[in-house]
């Protein structure tokens, strides 16, 4: 509070306790540890949105600058709580990475739903941001990361699937990406697979092998060789 408000300490303690005297926050801990909080959330939306859009914006944008220079442990477990503040705060472009982060931290955690939400943010946070390498490869890093979740709570089968693995294909190809490809077309093939999309295997299996050639490396021919022959076995060859 004292690094986003312009108040000094003694006026920051009197308006707090006018607060708390109102019954619009309340007080956990006691000093150093002292923590505030609304009564309701509605208390707290209600001040929010009394705000100017404009007026709203800087407070986010201070919270978030405090954040980065004097919580680092907490951008670190909660990635997602600064990548709200500037997405308020309209600095999108900065907080693209931080949703990616958040992202990838719950789908660890199992926390599939969670993961979603935050790389849905992420997406949406991208749209803002100025076309280029850049800004694709975080692209990327988003449709790539949002897989795994999807699968987990919609199956295989998911529409959302198949359009998420479908841009990151076309994104691994913008960026010549080889690693990213493979990753992209094995999620893509499954999505197929367990759909019984046969035309589509047959063609991301050809891709696969003739970008495994291209490459020499062993690993990529192993990846396009299991495809062939899940392909093969499906077709009854």
């Amino acid at each position: 509070l004292q690094s986003v408000t312009a108040l000094d300490d003694n006026a920051l303690q009197l308006a707090l306790t006018e607060l708390m005297e109102a019954e619009l926050v309340f007080r956990r801990g006691v000093p150093p540890d002292t923590g505030y909080s609304f009564k309701h959330a509605l208390v707290r939306d209600t001040a929010h949105e009394s705000l100017l859009r404009s007026k709203r914006q800087q407070i986010h944008a201070r919270i978030a600058t405090a954040l980065e220079e004097h919580y680092p442990a907490v951008i670190e477990k909660e990635p997602e709580t600064i990548a709200q503040h500037l997405t308020e705060a309209g600095l999108t472009a900065r907080a693209v990475s931080y949703w990616l982060q958040a992202g990838r931290i719950a789908a660890g955690r199992s926390g599939n739903q969670e993961a979603i939400n935050h790389l849905l943010n992420g997406l949406g946070a991208l749209k803002d941001c100025a076309g280029g390498a850049e800004r694709d490869r975080l692209e990327l890093a988003l449709q790539t990361a949002i897989g795994g979740p999807l699968i987990a709570i919609h199956g295989y089968t998911a529409p959302q699937l198949g359009t998420a693995f479908t841009r990151a294909h076309a994104l691994c190809h913008e960026l010549e990406d080889m690693d990213a490809l493979f990753a992209t077309l094995s999620g893509k093939f499954v999505y197929h697979f367990v759909r019984g999309d046969h035309q589509d295997m047959r063609s991301l299996t050809a891709e696969a092998e003739l970008a495994a050639e291209r490459s020499g490396d062993p690993t990529l021919k192993l990846a396009a060789y299991r495809m062939l022959a899940l392909s093969a076995m499906h077709a009854g060859a």
